[in-house]
């Protein structure tokens, strides 16, 4: 992890924070939940190693987004391991409102620090599954379906079954 990036993830973190105790002086005062505060511990530690030139990468674990965290350790259990078999990749997006949701250990809704997340797959495993899901006949049908039609209703679907049968080949946060 560079200066830059761990500059980025804490200046994002403590713009969450603020934002929801808008006053500052509840900070100062301690006034925030133990989920905040332990945030706000780690800030204060990638901060100093920011200061002192020292970037652990196991840090960057402890204060990554939730929503980020989570599909990271999805995909790195269910990606696919058949490279050399691959022809084509193809690429779909899916809207980071799909991906987000609510945690019951904190109480809090998950919030996604991205927009959408890119997902590549193979070509003839997704337009197999949309041909047989989306009953289209040919491969032209569905390539016209995902240049002209396809919503994050479409690709969250895809994406859950992508997991499930370990054919992610690349995931991109956007």
């Amino acid at each position: 992890m560079d200066r830059t990036e761990l500059s980025k993830i804490i200046d994002a973190n403590i713009s969450k924070i603020c934002k929801k105790y808008q006053d500052a002086n509840k900070i100062e005062t301690g006034d925030i939940s133990p989920e905040d505060d332990l945030k706000l511990a780690v800030i204060k530690k990638s901060l100093a190693n920011l200061i002192m030139g020292i970037c652990d990468p196991e840090e960057k674990i402890n204060i990554l987004n939730p929503v980020r965290k989570r599909i990271l350790d999805q995909v790195s259990n269910a990606y696919s391991t058949n490279f050399s078999e691959h022809k084509d990749l193809i690429a779909f997006c899916i809207c980071s409102g799909y991906l987000e949701r609510y945690d019951p250990d904190t109480d809090l809704d998950e919030e996604s620090d991205f927009s959408e997340l890119l997902v590549a797959v193979e070509k003839d495993w997704l337009f197999s599954f949309m041909k047989e899901s989306l009953h289209l006949e040919t491969d032209e049908e569905a390539r016209k379906y995902l240049q002209d039609e396809y919503t994050s209703d479409d690709s969250i679907i895809w994406y859950n079954k992508a997991l499930e049968d370990k054919k992610i080949v690349m995931i991109n946060f956007n």
